[in-house]
């Protein structure tokens, strides 16, 4: 290969955009081949349905909840329970524009709840256009998204005011 027919793109995003969604996508696409590996063998114990399962973590949550301006049932996703407000709190503007993660991405348009709650929308969308990729639908892949809650971690360590006392 000579240099010339190397791109190299670099594209700084946004940590959040880049940890929730870029990355965990990439991953997942991945690891694919590994999962189609180990559905292919054979069960370990006679009756035991070995599928190999990729759980992408979205989130959740139950307070400050208000109707988007972008109703889920336009995105194709069920109305929200009591337990699933944070993907509904997503006004996700940026979902009709060309590039909406590098719409995503411009920092003058920054809003941090709602940044997080959209991340957390686009890895559900992630979750389920993964599972329609055909290595993963004809190999018995589960693909699926899961809500751990709330739990100790560095979450809120750059938050101030009121968002970091309930992070402490």
């Amino acid at each position: 290969m000579e240099d010339s027919d190397m791109i190299v793109l670099v594209v700084q995003f946004a940590s959040r955009l880049q940890a929730n969604v870029i990355s965990t996508g990439l991953l997942g696409v991945l690891l694919l081949p590994i999962l189609q590996r180990t559905a292919a063998m054979q069960a370990p114990v006679e009756g035991v349905d070995l599928k190999p399962h990729l759980t992408i973590v979205a989130s959740d949550s139950t307070s400050s909840a208000h109707h988007s301006p972008f109703p889920l049932p336009s995105r194709g996703l069920a109305r929200p329970n009591k337990l699933g407000i944070v993907h509904y709190r997503a006004s996700f503007a940026e979902h009709n524009h060309s590039k909406p993660l590098l719409a995503l991405n411009d920092p003058t348009k920054f809003d941090g709840h709602d940044r997080y709650s959209t991340t957390k929308l686009l890895d559900v969308f992630l979750a389920r256009k993964i599972a329609q990729l055909p290595k993963v639908t004809a190999n018995g892949i589960v693909v699926n998204s899961v809500n751990p809650s709330l739990c100790q971690s560095d979450l809120g360590r750059e938050f101030q005011g009121e968002d970091a006392a309930r992070f402490r």
